[in-house]
Parts: C-alpha cells; structure tokens; sequence
C-alpha cells in the first residue's frame, strides 16, 4: 500500500511479463507462438493486399472508354449569363469606363478561351445537323475503339454580331447597349432540342413593369445549332468550342433597375422552380444610374 491507501503494482510484475526467464516467453508469448502469428499476418496481409490489387484492376477494366459508362444523374444542362455580377446585378455608368472595365474584359477573356474564330463563315459544317452525322473528317474515338468522334465545328465571332467584341470593343456597355452571353453547361452525349427545332433562347422581363422597360432585344444568333453538339468529354473533343448566344439589350430605361429572365426551350432541356439555372438563366440590369446599388 502506498500513502494514498492504494495497492501499487510491484515492478517485478512488469519486468516478469516483458520477459519471463523461467518460461522463456516475451510479452506472454513463447517463440514459437510469435512465430506463428507473424506467419498468419504475413499471409492475412497479403491477401488483402492482392484482393485490392484484383479490384482496382477490375474497376480499371470498366473504365477503358473516355466516355462514361453511366450518365443518368444530369438530365438537363444548365445556363450560365456573363458578365457574371455579385447577385446577378449588372450595374454600370456607360460615361464611366471604369464601371464596365471588368464586365468587358470578363467577356473578351471568355471570347478568347473558347478560341472564336475570327472568320465570318463556316464551311466545314453544315447548320443544323448534329456533330455525329456530319460528313467531316473524323478520328478514333480510342485504341482499340473503331466508333470515330467527328471534328469539332468552328464557332465564327461573327455569329454574335456586334456582341463579337470586333467592331465594338466595348460591347455595346459604352453605348448604354450591353450585350449579355448566355452559355450551356457541357453533358458529355446531350444533343437540346431537334434538328428542325434547335434549341432557343428568348428573354423578358421578369414581370410586366419589367417588361416595359425593356424596349427592344435583339440576339445572335438566338439558337443553340445542332452542328456543336453532342460534347464528347475533354479527352476526345480537346478542340471542343462551346456555342454561345449573345443577348443585345436595346434602349433599357436608365436609372432603373430592371429584372430580366431567359428561357432557353428545346427536346430535352428542363426547368425547375427551386433552380434558377436549369432551363433558364435571371439577373438584374441597371444602367446609368445615381447609385447602382439602389433597387428602384
């Protein structure tokens, strides 16, 4: 007992289990026992290891193809507007450069990543037919895979009209005429709306006071052409461009804070009401007005 009327363990008793000389075990096990149990680890750890190995592999198997094997959980694409603006409100002053400064160069960097051709004529495509039956050169979809991926279709600037960034480097944000691009989010296989009727946008005013501030829109080109579509995944379609639509707002009341939406209808393009970009696309426009954050 020690002064705190506690039973302590004698040391002996420790160095006993380290190593026991009368029964020549260490920790409670003779030689033979760790031998032993070394040997079952050994084999137990081994086998997990090949049976992981044999998974992996497997799993490997399935996914040879650059395309997915399943695609069941994105039905419908969504939509994207740029210039993208904090709460979706483009304000700017069109006498005040500095206001539209980011706007613009967020339009320009886009134009130039998706490599817009500067050309105004396409003759490697024909308009309103679907990528996979066009008469294009082609290439292998992958070894060992004799299905082909056709060429991606060239997307001439010119399309956008004066949305294109070439003739108005402002795009239209210094004539109180702003453009708007609307974009599709890529769905590896997804071909919107039919070769007769493509898919297509078409803005308003969110509600009827909206609506009359909103005196003219103009849009280029206002369809989703079937010629770019379906997307075959960045490992097959590197030199993919994706189409866009530019939305030319014309003579929007200044000073006015104006809610625009755009629907974008055709075969297999959906909407939700608890999703504002499935189908459609919302923001708010203010032009030239005293204090842009202001809602009236």
């Amino acid at each position: 007992m020690n002064k705190n009327g506690t039973e302590q363990i004698p040391q002996t008793n420790w160095k006993k289990f380290l190593w026991n000389s009368d029964t020549k075990e260490f920790l409670g096990r003779s030689g033979k026992s760790w031998v032993l149990i070394t040997i079952f680890y050994i084999i137990f750890f081994a086998f997990l290891g090949c049976f992981f190995f044999v998974t992996i592999r497997v799993l490997l198997t399935t996914l040879k193809s650059p395309l997915p094997r399943y695609q069941d959980r994105v039905g419908s694409p969504g939509f994207v507007v740029l210039p993208k603006a904090e709460s979706f409100h483009i304000a700017f002053v069109s006498d005040d450069a500095t206001s539209y400064e980011s706007h613009v160069n967020e339009l320009r960097t886009f134009l130039q990543g998706n490599k817009y051709s500067n050309n105004t004529e396409n003759e490697t495509c024909v308009t309103g037919v679907y990528r996979d039956q066009q008469p294009l050169d082609q290439k292998p979809m992958a070894t060992g895979e004799s299905k082909p991926v056709p060429r991606a279709c060239p997307f001439p600037a010119d399309l956008l009209g004066p949305c294109s960034g070439i003739h108005d480097p402002t795009f239209g944000y210094g004539s109180s005429n702003p453009c708007i691009l609307i974009k599709m989010n890529k769905i590896i296989g997804f071909k919107p709306g039919t070769t007769v009727q493509p898919a297509e946008v078409s803005c308003s005013g969110k509600g009827e006071e909206d609506s009359a501030l909103i005196h003219n829109i103009e849009y280029y080109p206002k369809i989703f052409d079937p010629m770019y579509f379906p997307f075959y995944g960045k490992v097959l379609d590197e030199g993919y461009i994706r189409p866009s639509v530019a939305v030319h707002l014309w003579n929007v009341t200044q000073g006015r804070k104006v809610a625009i939406k755009c629907h974008v209808t055709g075969e297999g393009i959906n909407t939700k009401e608890r999703d504002r970009f499935l189908g459609r696309v919302s923001f708010s426009l203010q032009i030239n007005a005293q204090n842009p954050n202001s809602a009236s």
